[in-house]
């Protein structure tokens, strides 16, 4: 590690698209083995660094807990796929709140000590984080990893899955939702941006969009949903950043489903197509949007 990085110390965040998932990620350089420590999490802060805890896998560590419905089912199968060992700590007696980030690389250690959770306010919220990078045994390094390891070796930190069955399904926000009934109708045909795919809206759910396209049909395997975390995430970035395109949600969002939501999200208020090939939409506000806890 360079002379000058022996002791770094970097503010991060302080509005929305503002660095903070850019200084999230850097964490993560090197990194070898991490361990966070974050009170709520969702699947789409998940997504938001899911190539780096897969590069990670079991080496990387995860403690939350479940209480306020604060952990969803979704987040948590996620983590278990690509690898991550996670724990729940639900404490008797005041709250587990903690939202720090720590990694350790061969040559240095990070950690990102703030007030940012592992959901997609990692690209809408106003948050503020302190990265320290160092050698392992200064000071705000090493008592950041003494923390985090007491709190992982707590005696009330249980295996996640005996927490899931008293976790959630992911919803749209009120305010999303709101807006997407207000947008879309049942049976209503939105084509893809690029191929003029029809994909027909058969049910808007809290947990998501079931749509039918003529494959589906044709196959007789029903309309498949499209997850609300999917759609929230897009929207979140889009309006965030004021542009957003099919390969960035595919490749740095992880949402799968990119060409549906991309459809989608161009029928809503405010957005604009740009380009169908690739596929990049832009976003005015039109009206003064509020920032979601």
């Amino acid at each position: 590690m360079p002379e000058s990085l022996k002791q770094n110390i970097e503010i991060f965040g302080g509005r929305p698209n503002g660095g903070l998932l850019k200084g999230i990620r850097s964490v993560f350089d090197h990194a070898t083995e991490s361990i966070l420590c974050v009170a709520f999490i969702n699947r789409a802060g998940v997504a938001l660094i899911e190539n780096e805890l897969q590069k990670l896998g079991p080496s990387a560590r995860v403690l939350l807990t479940s209480v306020f419905g604060s952990t969803t089912q979704p987040a948590l199968h996620t983590l278990q796929r690509l690898g991550c060992r996670v724990k729940i700590l639900n404490l008797s007696g005041g709250t587990y709140h903690p939202k720090l980030y720590l990694a350790r690389a061969p040559r240095f250690s990070t950690a990102a000590i703030g007030s940012a959770n592992l959901t997609s306010g990692l690209i809408k919220n106003v948050e503020v984080m302190s990265r320290f990078r160092g050698d392992p045994d200064w000071k705000p390094i090493w008592e950041s990893s003494t923390i985090a390891e007491d709190l992982w070796n707590h005696s009330g930190a249980l295996p996640s899955m005996e927490a899931v069955a008293e976790s959630k399904e992911e919803v749209f926000s009120p305010d999303l939702e709101s807006l997407i009934r207000r947008t879309f109708h049942l049976g209503q045909t939105v084509k893809t941006i690029s191929q003029g795919q029809a994909n027909r809206i058969m049910e808007i759910l809290p947990i998501g969009i079931l749509m039918e396209t003529e494959r589906t049909e044709s196959r007789g395997t029903g309309p498949q949903l499209v997850d609300a975390w999917m759609i929230e995430l897009a929207w979140d970035s889009l309006k965030s950043s004021g542009e957003l395109s099919n390969t960035a949600l595919l490749n740095e969002l992880k949402v799968h489903r990119s060409s549906a939501v991309c459809a989608l999200l161009a029928h809503l208020e405010g957005v604009r197509v740009e380009s169908t090939r690739p596929i990049l939409l832009s976003y005015k506000q039109v009206k003064a949007d509020s920032f979601e806890r």
